[in-house]
């Protein structure tokens, strides 16, 4: 290498060459590299960004079982039947023990 007025020597971060500044580039990562051989363009993969995905059913109805309609107002809990309102509360059966008859 010979002298070259207002040019110093750099080394390359990734080989560790001697080269001249002007044979060099800075990378996107930061690393100052040779521009021939060590150089390496940014992959187009790295600015890919997610888009959100709504998966979410709309209006979800139940599964008919073998051909027939699932009943959601009454649902055996225990070997015991338990009727639901429509607002998915339940209703207790006459025969359990409640709190105000202690």
């Amino acid at each position: 290498m010979s002298y070259r007025a207002g040019d110093h020597y750099k080394i390359c971060d990734r080989c560790g060459s001697k080269v001249y500044a002007s044979t060099t580039a800075k990378q996107w990562d930061g690393l100052i590299v040779c521009q021939i051989g060590c150089y390496e363009v940014r992959h187009p993969q790295d600015f890919v960004r997610g888009r959100a995905d709504k998966q979410r059913v709309k209006d979800p109805r139940p599964e008919a079982v073998h051909g027939q309609r699932i009943d959601v107002e009454h649902i055996t809990i225990d070997s015991e039947q338990v009727k639901i309102d429509q607002q998915g509360d339940s209703f207790i059966d006459t025969n359990e023990i409640t709190r105000d008859s202690y």
